[in-house]
């Protein structure tokens, strides 16, 4: 079983930033509508696009997979409006703020990153509770806390 969507900060952050990339890019110029504009779009979507596949999946480390996808197109958008920006193509305060953005959630993916590796790294503990078996004996079986 997946993990809620809805509940991950860092798909909101993701989907309120791909609709700003959305609506920023569409103030490139034309001869870059296929350039760094394109490929801007590329990475806005792809970013909360891999945090839903990796909330699919139901396995953890495909999980960790799936958000290490997302920290790296977040990456290339941070790139691509320091690139615009810096060719002067693209106002620059606006440009600015989004980069900020994008950084803040490449730094939450990569806390959220850290915090699932922990507890998928996290020792298990074996805990014996009693109980009776078919022949009305004691006997103690295995539990195991804190897996999921």
């Amino acid at each position: 079983m997946g993990r809620d969507l809805q509940k991950l900060k860092v798909y909101e952050l993701a989907d309120h930033l791909a609709l700003d990339i959305y609506r920023f890019s569409t103030q490139a110029p034309v001869e870059e509508r296929f350039g760094w504009a394109l490929q801007l779009r590329q990475a806005a979507s792809a970013t909360p696009l891999a945090i839903v596949e990796a909330c699919g999946r139901g396995e953890a480390q495909a999980f960790l997979e799936g958000l290490g996808s997302a920290q790296l197109a977040a990456a290339k958008m941070q790139y691509l409006l320091s690139v615009a920006r810096r060719l002067g193509q693209v106002s620059g305060p606006t440009c600015a703020l989004l980069e900020d953005r994008c950084l803040h959630l490449v730094r939450a993916l990569h806390n959220l990153q850290k915090t699932e590796q922990a507890k998928l790294e996290a020792p298990k503990v074996r805990i014996r509770l009693p109980h009776r078996n078919l022949r009305g004996r004691r006997a103690h079986r295995s539990i195991l806390s804190g897996a999921r």
